[in-house]
């Protein structure tokens, strides 16, 4: 049998309609990597007394798959990721725009959708159900955008035909010119701030907001459900060492609260309408900045976390809310 280049490995997926129930995989994403790894299942040697060497090996019963996401952050493919941290079904603008928002809830079960994963070259190949995104990061510089991701599926299954794509996901990168960022004392007041010109960059990430559960039920071949876990939510800033930037060590130190807003205005999809996304939260900085060179400037770099709010998006409770705009009207 000729050996199969890794150049021909292709993903695509397929929404699922109950959680770990695999379906058909026609939707290809060019601009978001899955990279697939099995995770558990070891199995447990065992050598009884008086042998030199094990008489046999238990399976592992908690076999199933990690997911690490990667590639560009793109304005038509955002809603696939963040469909697995909390789901919406979007509002249409008009013919061919859309808009997606997401505002995961902090007391609350958030609504999710998982998907079935398929991984090989045309023909056959492994198949994953209950694929589910559980965090990501975005790092935004004028120079470039990187993107990352995580998740996790069900056990692996091989030699599965692979879905014939039928949908494939137009790229729309955001791009580093298109980025503003806000900052103000009051969510409102983000509609009339300036943006920020002494910012060298951004990252904002939202983590760790699910982990696998383990039924004592042989008819179950992986993980039977899946429970929220209290994310990580925060992110860090990089600023020029100038009056606005040790001017954020006060808030610090006061503890005050602020409302950043990364903003991203792209191209025309329609009449008056355009690609775009904004992040809106609250935060607090975390340390009272790091003197860092950044590209040979002097600069200073602040984490934060973002906290809860009662109306995070004007109505919702939470501590982030993502709107996208967009030509993507469905996940199917």
């Amino acid at each position: 049998m000729p050996a199969t280049a890794t150049v021909f490995r292709d993903i695509r997926i397929g929404l699922e309609a109950t959680p770990g129930t695999a379906v058909a995989c026609p939707i290809k994403i060019p601009a978001m990597e899955i990279v697939v790894e099995t995770a558990g299942g070891e199995g447990e040697a065992f050598r009884p007394a008086g042998y030199k060497h094990v008489s046999f090996v238990i399976p592992g019963g908690d076999e199933m798959s990690n997911l690490t996401l990667g590639g560009k952050l793109c304005y038509n493919t955002l809603p696939y990721l963040l469909a697995g941290l909390g789901y919406a079904a979007p509002s249409t603008l008009t013919s061919g725009a859309y808009k997606w928002t997401w505002v995961p809830n902090t007391s609350a079960a958030d609504t999710i959708k998982t998907f079935t994963i398929q991984e090989g070259p045309s023909g056959s190949g492994a198949q994953m159900p209950y694929g589910l995104f559980t965090g990501f990061t975005a790092n935004f510089r004028r120079s470039a955008i990187e993107f990352s991701g995580s998740g996790i599926a069900g056990k692996v299954s091989d030699n599965q035909v692979l879905t014939t794509v039928t949908k494939t996901i137009t790229p729309k990168p955001v791009i580093g010119s298109q980025i503003y960022v806000y900052l103000a004392t009051t969510r409102t007041g983000l509609a009339s701030a300036d943006p920020l010109t002494d910012l060298a960059g951004v990252e904002i990430h939202y983590t760790d907001k699910y982990a696998p559960w383990w039924a004592l039920n042989g008819s179950v071949s992986t993980f039977a459900d899946i429970v929220e876990t209290a994310p990580d939510v925060g992110g860090r800033i990089m600023t020029l060492y100038n009056s606005t930037g040790y001017g954020y060590r006060t808030t610090m130190r006061a503890g005050d609260t602020r409302w950043m807003r990364i903003k991203a205005v792209g191209a025309t999809i329609t009449g008056t309408y355009t690609y775009g996304m904004h992040f809106d939260f609250p935060l607090q900085f975390t340390n009272p900045g790091d003197r860092e060179d950044d590209e040979v400037a002097y600069a200073l770099g602040f984490n934060f976390n973002c906290i809860h709010d009662d109306t995070v998006d004007g109505t919702n409770p939470g501590a982030i809310s993502v709107v996208v705009t967009n030509s993507t009207a469905t996940l199917t």
